[in-house]
């Protein structure tokens, strides 16, 4: 299975003659593979979302990424991305005469609880590295915060009280080291969450919200009664 043979991709590749550090290319062929994934129909006989499932471990697993990598936690929220956008009613896109999930499972309840499960188990990993990061490299973990963020947004329901929390919490830790890189992708986001306010009352509020809130990293908890409150408001039907 190709899923698996990831789990054997070399720290380091050659291009050019030189040996260069793998996490790239990486990060881009687990990325493309997960969009994949969106439409890719369970096998019933397999379980819920193996696939991603498997993919998930692979992962966590993987002993190819750098100390200092940031790659293993993007993937983690790009897996949010992948496991919210499951439990949408109708699936963004699809290829002509395959059913996914969206047919198979009709939103059918079981399937969405198990997605809840999932998500709650992936925010628990990266709300941990956001908190690992609070000492060791505090301008990483802006970055990472505000990357959270901007998927939270995307993919979240902001009408949720405790998903909208979670996201201003996430915005207050983004700014309180961030480097100039990370202010410049804070300005663009803004910019966004201040267009869709002129016609959505949820970023209207959020909009407020981290307009008027100070920076406070101990909201960021990774305790699991808090990121299982997080975590089921990620989801989206729309």
């Amino acid at each position: 299975m190709a899923i698996t043979l990831l789990s054997e991709f070399p720290k380091q590749i050659e291009i050019e003659g030189k040996l260069v550090s793998s996490d790239k290319y990486l990060y881009e062929s687990v990325t493309n593979l997960m969009s994949t994934l969106v439409i890719a129909p369970d096998n019933p006989d397999a379980g819920v979302l193996y696939l991603a499932h498997g993919l998930n471990n692979v992962i966590n697993h993987m002993k190819c990424f750098d100390d200092t990598s940031e790659t293993r936690v993007m993937l983690f929220i790009n897996m949010l991305c992948l496991l919210s956008t499951q439990i949408q009613k109708i699936l963004p896109y699809h290829i002509p005469k395959v059913e996914s999930n969206d047919t198979l499972y009709g939103n059918d309840e079981n399937f969405i609880n198990e997605i809840h499960q999932r998500l709650t188990r992936i925010c628990e990993q990266i709300i941990q590295t956001l908190k690992d990061l609070a000492t060791t490299n505090p301008k990483r973990q802006s970055t990472l915060a505000l990357e959270f963020f901007s998927r939270l947004i995307a993919h979240g329901d902001l009408n949720q009280p405790k998903c909208m929390k979670f996201a201003v919490n996430l915005w207050d830790l983004a700014q309180k080291s961030s480097t100039p890189d990370t202010q410049k992708s804070a300005k663009r986001i803004l910019t966004f969450i201040e267009t869709r306010s002129d016609h959505d009352q949820a970023f209207k509020r959020l909009s407020d919200l981290i307009s008027s809130t100070s920076n406070d990293t101990s909201r960021v908890s990774s305790r699991s009664a808090s990121v299982s409150n997080v975590a089921q408001p990620l989801n989206t039907a729309d």
